[in-house]
């Protein structure tokens, strides 16, 4: 993942003359899977996580018409047609870092 996307969902509140307390919190959604350093296999998508990479068998990686990229999984039942898809999310930053 960039360091840029775990920068920003930290916030900093430093301390003051009155106030002699130093705040560091974290905030913001989850992480899409993509940013996991994606890559297409033929069994899958690879993603690198805490402990390796990893295979997340039966996904794909696709541009969507409006230029979003993304890790997918088809998310109907079986014998369904190729859609409805659905986009794969990681843990949020807060929770990574608890």
């Amino acid at each position: 993942m960039k360091a840029s996307a775990i920068k920003r969902s930290f916030s900093i509140k430093r301390a003051t003359a009155n106030t002699l307390l130093v705040t560091l919190q974290a905030t913001g959604a989850p992480i899409a899977v993509i940013n996991y350093s994606a890559r297409q296999t033929g069994s899958g998508v690879s993603v690198n996580v805490k402990t390796g990479r990893k295979i997340l068998k039966h996904a794909f990686i696709a541009s969507m018409k409006n230029g979003h990229k993304g890790v997918f999984v088809r998310s109907g039942g079986k014998g369904s047609k190729r859609l409805p898809i659905k986009e794969l999310y990681g843990p949020s930053i807060p929770t990574a870092a608890g």
